[in-house]
């Protein structure tokens, strides 16, 4: 009868995303040959997790042949309307490939999700090897690292000794290079000739003059570019890291020259700070971005997760809470680039609601639930009043008029609604109409500058006559059907035109000598008769 002991020894290196783990059970068994056994692989998810896969887990066939694999109790564990796909059996060469689950529900969770059924076929030594091991968290991928397990099989009683467990190979960093080029030129630097004899790398990082502060974080590709602005040699260091957190340096070096003549690069600039909730649109802005000889023709974002999106305006979502580092790239139409960072500041907002959890802690509202809202009147993103902690501070100006709730509550204007204030700061500073009593007619005015209010007083035509300093005179007149706001006139006393006071005067002359002459006081005497008459009157 034999009997094979099967040891596994695992390592569990840490994902860069989380700490979300996956490996195999159990650490020792002993079996007869001929006699069937199972091997389970369970998942340790430290964050929300809605797909996992295994690309392949491999064995040595001469010593092992594979049953079956399936899944284990998945509904119970992770209680949603899951599919489990148990992968292709190859036992000629050893090997199962494509095992993977996607899960309807995002759900964390530490459990058996699936085994693999083995049977015992003869004595010897092999290996199980789960490769290409992947979880998925609504985003990146939050587990990429290698898994092996060494397995002892041994005859009864015979005590061979146990082979020592595996020692980890440190990878080789390649940093690639020398590197040429001008100032403000774009430079790709290519770390894909790193290896790992017996892993995987999985991270490279780069520090562009070897000043000992690595200018990228840990990136999950090989190449990476940078641009330089100073004329020189600079020392790039490359540092790698493999699937069992072992690292390895590399350095070569970036010649830098002048830039060719009469071109300048352009000028990025990539605004912010930025801040945002998780599962929100956060939008960015290279729009002050220029060149002084040029256009720009090109805008990449390195929006600091590990992905990258290119435009003037992109919009990119973050699945995590955290600080990110974000870089914009310029390229002009010279081919010269410059680069400018700043940085996302994204608070978690589990329910999805527009409120980050932090908040809705302090104002007492459910962060799971979308349904409970903090009250926003004037839907500013601002709550109307301070958390009872004391942590956030309330909007000042709830119904978003202009005028601070104060203000409001002392003229008698309802803070809550917008449309009992009128701003008309652009013809008279500071200027405002307000509705103190709610029956959707300004009646007073207020200068939020004096701190001055008045009354208002509407005319039969249906204008408004506004006394700005309260001296009770008329200083302006608002229309309210054009909003127009117009200086008061006074109304001057109507004159009698100086041609009617003439004819009148005249008139009165005319009527005075008609009177004297019809009394006497004037007459008309006889003129004596010319010569010309007298001869007339002799001859007759």
């Amino acid at each position: 009868m034999l009997i094979i002991s099967l040891t596994f020894i695992i390592s569990f290196p840490v994902s860069a995303a989380g700490n979300t783990k996956m490996g195999c059970y159990p650490s020792l068994k002993e079996v007869t040959v001929g006699d069937t056994f199972n091997v389970t692989v369970w998942l340790n998810a430290s964050e929300t997790v809605d797909s996992w896969w295994v690309g392949q887990l491999s064995f040595n066939e001469a010593v092992l042949g594979m049953a079956d694999v399936t899944s284990v109790s998945i509904d119970s564990f992770w209680n949603a309307n899951n599919f489990f796909y148990n992968g292709t059996i190859d036992n000629n060469n050893g090997k199962i490939t494509g095992i993977q689950a996607f899960i309807n529900t995002n759900s964390t969770s530490n459990t058996t999700i699936f085994t693999v059924n083995f049977t015992a076929e003869k004595a010897g030594t092999c290996y199980i090897k789960l490769t290409e091991a992947g979880a998925y968290s609504g985003g990146p991928n939050v587990l990429n690292t290698t898994y092996n397990t060494s397995i002892l099989i041994k005859s009864s009683g015979s005590s061979p000794p146990s082979p020592p467990p595996p020692t980890n190979q440190n990878p080789s960093a390649n940093a690639g290079g020398p590197y040429e080029n001008s100032v403000y030129r774009l430079i790709t630097f290519d770390g894909s000739e790193s290896s790992d004899s017996d892993g995987t790398i999985t991270g490279y990082r780069w520090d562009f003059d070897n000043d000992g502060t690595y200018d990228t974080d840990w990136l999950t590709i090989s190449t990476t570019t940078h641009t330089y602005s100073t004329v020189g040699t600079y020392t790039v260091k490359l540092q790698v890291k493999d699937d069992a957190e072992a690292t390895a340096t590399n350095t070569t070096t970036a010649t830098i020259n002048e830039q060719p003549a009469e071109t300048f690069p352009p000028i990025a600039t990539a605004n912010g700070p930025y801040t945002g909730l998780t599962y929100q649109n956060i939008s960015f802005d290279g729009s002050s971005s220029y060149d002084i000889d040029g256009t720009i023709t090109s805008y990449i974002w390195d929006f600091g997760d590990g992905t990258t999106g290119n435009g003037i305006n992109p919009i990119h979502i973050y699945n995590t809470s955290g600080l990110y580092n974000i870089t914009l790239t310029v390229t002009d139409n010279d081919g010269l680039t410059t680069s400018d960072k700043t940085t996302a500041t994204i608070e978690l907002d589990s329910d999805r609601d527009g409120w980050s959890d932090d908040m809705e802690e302090s104002y007492g509202t459910n962060a799971t639930d979308p349904s409970d809202q903090l009250t926003d009147t004037d839907d500013d993103g601002v709550p109307d009043d301070d958390s009872s902690d004391g942590k956030y501070t309330g909007d000042s100006d709830d119904d978003n008029d202009g005028l601070e709730d104060q203000i409001e509550e002392m003229l008698g204007s309802n803070s809550k609604i917008k449309s009992d204030v009128k701003n008309i700061d652009d013809a008279i500073a500071g200027g405002y109409l307000v509705d103190t009593d709610g029956n959707g007619q300004y009646d007073t005015f207020y200068n939020a500058i004096s701190s001055i209010d008045t009354k208002i007083e509407v005319t039969d035509a249906g204008t408004y006559l506004i006394d700005t300093d309260g001296d009770g005179k008329w200083n302006y007149v608002y229309e309210p059907v054009s909003g127009d706001v117009t200086l008061y006139k006074e109304k001057s006393s109507v004159g009698v035109p100086w041609v009617i006071v003439i004819a009148i005067v005249v008139a009165a002359i005319l009527v005075i000598i008609a009177i004297l002459f019809k009394t006497g006081y004037i007459y008309i005497e006889n003129a004596p008769p010319t010569e010309t008459e007298k001869n007339e009157e002799e001859t007759d």
